[in-house]
């Protein structure tokens, strides 16, 4: 019983490894920074804002993606709202340094996802034929 169980267990993570590939594969490509926004830093946050802009107060992280001669703002709310908004490859150059100094690139974490995923899978692709071997084996005494 335990071992049908363990078997389910690894045959779902399998399963779940298969289908976060092309998910991470996307996050991987946008290659998203982002930055979560606290108390400590969102006065600095809205010093480094060119032309008198701010930071809404329910800002829950933000962001930077690169695009094709400008750059994205991706601001994400508490309630799940998310906004974009597109800046020149020359302003607001210190928010997005802020951001790609003290965040996390969202892009890294997906290209190690990518790495682990088919590790996973082929351990549970071995795991299963040591498991039907073992079976086999034990059917043969």
């Amino acid at each position: 019983m335990k071992k049908n169980i363990v078997n389910i267990i690894i045959i779902l993570i399998a399963i779940i490894s298969l289908i976060s590939i092309p998910f991470n594969f996307i996050r991987w490509l946008k290659d998203i920074h982002y930055l979560r926004v606290t108390k400590n830093n969102f006065d600095i946050i809205n010093s480094l804002f060119e032309n008198g802009e701010t930071l809404p107060k329910t800002a829950e992280k933000i962001g930077y993606m690169h695009g094709l001669g400008d750059w994205y703002l991706i601001i994400k709310y508490k309630s799940g709202f998310k906004e974009e908004k597109i800046y020149g490859d020359g302003s607001n150059l210190k928010l997005r340094g802020y951001i790609a100094q003290n965040g996390y690139n969202e892009g890294e974490i997906a290209k190690n996802e990518l790495i682990l995923a088919p590790m996973i899978i082929l351990l549970s692709i071995i795991y299963g034929i040591s498991n039907l071997n073992n079976k086999k084996s034990s059917n043969i005494k």
